[in-house]
């Protein structure tokens, strides 16, 4: 007999993860337990359901929308936060759309607080430069350099972040 998700699980935004067993799968999870609780590397909520590994957002939209994330149709956190998975904070974007949370952020490494604005060390003296665009490697020649900055100024650091 086949185990179908949507007669296991159900979606309740009490629970951390979203989700909540209906029925019990296993001798390990009871119904009312919140389901798929482990966090995996990537940061998603996750847990096992018929021998495959799902992700608890896109077991949500099963549930709430009724179709799958796919390479073209992906699911994307509006806020960003990877572990909020109320409905109202996934919807289905292009791959291009699901990039502009992950480009919102700022790296870890920022010093300035602002996106696109490093520090600039040259021949002993130290500037503020702000870049514009995808970081690759390119000739010194071709390098863009939008704007030199020598103090951060409320409308440059408006525009950055």
């Amino acid at each position: 007999m086949k185990k179908y998700i949507e007669d296991y699980l159900k979606y309740d935004n009490t629970s951390i993860t979203g989700l909540r067993w209906i029925k019990s799968p296993n001798y390990k999870y009871k119904v009312g337990d919140e389901a798929f609780t482990r966090i995996g590397r990537d940061g998603y909520y996750m847990g096992c359901f018929g021998g495959r590994t799902y992700q608890a957002h896109r077991v949500i939209m099963f549930l709430q929308r009724g179709e799958w994330s796919s390479r073209k149709k992906q699911i994307d956190h509006s806020d960003g936060n990877r572990k909020n998975n109320d409905i109202s904070n996934l919807r289905f974007v292009s791959p291009t759309g699901n990039q502009k949370n992950a480009n919102r952020k700022l790296n870890d490494n920022n010093t300035s607080g602002f996106k696109g604005l490093s520090l600039w060390t040259a021949n002993g003296c130290t500037y503020w430069r702000a870049s514009h665009g995808k970081r690759k490697k390119v000739n010194k020649d071709k390098q863009v350099c939008i704007d030199w900055l020598n103090e951060v100024r409320e409308n440059d650091a408006e525009y950055l972040k």
